[in-house]
């Protein structure tokens, strides 16, 4: 599908009738891969949206200005807008598929959610890693349960979280990149593993209510600025 200018897609003069929107079996077809940027931004009637079978990108601000609330993501999609797919919109539940056909969900894209202002809850299935800024920026992101599989978060994989209010990272994780934890200024209670063995640069930066952090005994190095502007620490 082409990407497309906002509240200029071919179909938006019928933005106030379309309430729901399905697609042709692309997994069969092979003719659409991808949603592509303001695809169905500004459609006022939209309130059901399935992502078929087949779908590999998500482009820029897809529903934007739509009431749509909740998402399910096939593990067919790998690839995000680095702007985000939810950016604008009114969507506060995600679901990550863990298997769509024969596609087995392993990790959550780089900027699976990214600016999804209004996302309060998401659902991750048994992957091994959540790459870059897949969170970043969501604000109101207040339910998140790692899965017990997690090996690897990237860096600002929950950068600006604000109303994160605690977080329990799972047995396997060795490293917490740059800046995943920064500016969650709601995170108060954070439990580390036995495995941690490197927390870098800016972690936990601005972490304004952390209180407490029990740092694990294999834990080797903490980067520069790791836990500065935590002023309640």
């Amino acid at each position: 599908m082409y990407n497309f200018a906002d509240h200029t897609a071919p179909w938006y003069p019928l933005r106030d009738k379309i309430q729901s929107v399905v697609f042709e079996d692309a997994s069969e077809t092979k003719r659409i891969r991808s949603i592509g940027n303001y695809a169905f931004s500004g459609c006022s009637a939209l309130e059901q949206f399935t992502i078929p079978d087949g779908i590999t990108l998500l482009g820029k601000s897809v529903w934007k200005d739509t009431p749509l609330t909740e998402l399910t993501i096939p593990a067919t999609v790998t690839s995000f807008a680095s702007e985000g797919c939810l950016q604008g919109s009114n969507i506060s539940s995600v679901i990550f598929e863990k298997s769509t056909g024969n596609t087995i969900r392993t990790f959550v894209p780089a900027h699976a959610c990214s600016y999804a202002s209004l996302l309060t809850e998401v659902t991750i299935p048994d992957v091994r890693a959540i790459y870059y800024s897949a969170f970043e920026e969501c604000n109101a992101l207040s339910i998140i349960s790692l899965p017990q599989g997690l090996q690897s978060i990237d860096g600002r994989a929950f950068y600006g979280c604000t109303s994160l209010p605690e977080i329990t990272l799972p047995e396997g994780i060795s490293i917490i990149c740059h800046s995943t934890f920064q500016g969650c200024s709601s995170l108060s209670k954070i439990a580390l593993p036995e495995s941690l063995e490197r927390i870098d640069q800016s972690a936990f930066s601005g972490c304004t209510s952390l209180s407490e952090i029990t740092l694990p005994e294999n834990l080797e190095q903490i980067g520069h600025w790791a836990f500065s502007g935590c002023t309640s620490l």
